[in-house]
């Protein structure tokens, strides 16, 4: 958790910087340049390396085979992907509208067939239960990647040698990868490649590449449609207005991991009563800090935009208002329950209909509304997903459909979130800075809501003998006070 939390800061500080270093058309063919390069990645992960979680577990013996046959499908596919990028970087560059891309295809390429090899590690390391090293891992990855992507924009501000440093990390990754393989598999790749239980471990992996395919087009086709249709210039603002709140996913990973053990456990032995609490209480702590966040980051999106990204980029501000809603369709997470009772063709189901539904809304919405209408159709479709899956979750738990909301405790909370979001925000004309009022605003936001959430009938007796606890364990009380 700690490596992944250094990651996420790291991961945001480096367009913050590029962002002052390169001009909007650029930083605009540098989003598209990773936009690219992510989906590659993500389409060619077929599944096996998540099924090397199944089978080394398993087969520890051949646990080397496995990891070779894993490298072999990457490595062809890879391969076949730079190539075919490389015969159509000039139509490529086209449809997104960058000349400049032609000129970064090698470095693209480049990336993308040693990331996907390199990311390898990753997995590996969480499979033979190297919790520090992988934190190590982690941590220091990020912290190559910033260095190798920011300091060729400090000394040049040239996207080219940006792109150049992005192909040396993931040189260094894969660097990375090879010793790390060679430590740990020492003595056993020596009887090479065998294709030893291949058949099964390409049956296991197809239908994770399915549901990965369907996510990632789900959560890029809106990108992909504003760098075809507007200027990299334009897509640099959409992109700007599309970031993502990175201790937002630490929490609900978090809560839906724990949650999803004790579902399944209710569900097994069919104890819908307390699958059905449980529920409940996830969604009520989810909604106890999302929906203040959802409301501060609203109000506050204009000072945010301009401090972060300077007031070059202010456009973005009403997307980062529409895009920080699907916060609140994150915490009505149905997987909690569909992934319990194995649900899955009807999760592939649910996220076929949300894909075709936002094909649909983005270029509708676009024409109508612009840049603003491809976050709208997003939404849209996202929306979709969750309704249904919403829907087939009471469905499974044998309750209404709206009974599936704490009606009362989301109430409550939003009731409390108005009255903090009602006393502080009028101080924010006192502050001229934009970052210094989003700091000190926000910090009185938050003040604001513990008090009533705490007086409120917001926290549960648990939550707060949680925070006290908390609380004395980071500032103890000195022995001499205690007497």
């Amino acid at each position: 958790m700690l490596g992944r939390s250094l990651g996420f800061i790291l991961s945001f500080a480096i367009p913050v910087v590029l962002i002052r270093l390169l001009t909007q058309a650029d930083f605009g063919t540098y989003k598209q340049f990773f936009l690219v390069a992510g989906t590659l990645v993500a389409i060619l992960d077929v599944g096996t390396a998540a099924s090397l979680f199944y089978f080394i577990p398993i087969d520890r013996r051949r646990a080397a085979n496995y990891l070779l046959q894993t490298v072999l499908v990457s490595a062809t596919l890879a391969l076949a992907a730079a190539g075919a990028l490389w015969l159509l970087r000039n139509y490529v560059a086209a449809w997104l509208n960058s000349p400049l891309l032609t000129e970064l295809t090698p470095f693209l390429a480049a990336y993308i067939i040693l990331e996907l090899l390199g990311s390898l590690l990753e997995y590996l390391v969480i499979i033979e239960k190297q919790a520090k090293l992988g934190a190590l891992l982690f941590a220091g990855s990020d912290a190559v990647r910033a260095i190798a992507l920011l300091l060729p924009a400090i000394l040049t501000a040239d996207l080219f040698w940006v792109a150049a440093g992005a192909a040396v990390f993931a040189t260094i990754r894969f660097a990375m990868f090879v010793l790390w393989v060679g430590w740990q598999y020492r003595g056993r790749l020596q009887s090479g490649l065998r294709l030893v239980g291949f058949k099964s471990q390409i049956h296991y992996s197809f239908p994770f590449a399915g549901a990965g395919l369907l996510d990632r087009a789900l959560f890029t086709f809106h990108s992909f449609y504003v760098a075809t249709v507007f200027s990299p210039a334009v897509f640099a603002i959409y992109a700007v207005g599309c970031t993502q709140i990175a201790p937002v996913q630490i929490f609900f990973r978090s809560l839906f991991e724990v949650a999803l053990v004790r579902m399944t456990e209710f569900l097994a032995v069919r104890d819908l009563a307390s699958a059905r609490t449980l529920w409940l209480k996830l969604i009520g702590k989810q909604a106890t800090v999302v929906i203040p966040l959802v409301v501060i980051l609203w109000l506050l999106a204009r000072p945010l935009i301009e401090g972060v990204f300077t007031a070059e980029y202010l456009e973005a501000t009403p997307i980062f208002r529409i895009y920080v809603l699907m916060i609140l369709l994150t915490m009505f997470n149905d997987h909690c329950v569909l992934r319990a009772r194995a649900q899955t063709r009807f999760i592939f189901f649910a996220n076929v209909v949300a894909l075709a539904a936002c094909v649909v809304l983005v270029p509708i919405l676009t024409r109508q509304l612009g840049v603003k209408g491809a976050a709208l159709g997003l939404i849209g479709g996202v929306f979709t997903m969750k309704l249904l899956g919403l829907v087939r979750a009471a469905q499974m738990l044998e309750v209404p459909l709206r009974d599936m909301i704490p009606w009362q405790a989301i109430a409550r909370i939003s009731a409390g979130t108005a009255l903090a979001a009602a006393v502080v925000y009028p101080s924010a004309a006192l502050f001229d800075a934009p970052l210094l009022r989003f700091f000190v605003c926000g910090a009185a936001f938050w003040l604001a809501y513990f008090v009533v959430a705490w007086f409120g009938k917001i926290l549960t007796v648990d939550e707060k003998n949680l925070i006290a606890r908390t609380a004395r364990s980071l500032f103890p009380v000195p022995r001499a006070l205690r007497q």
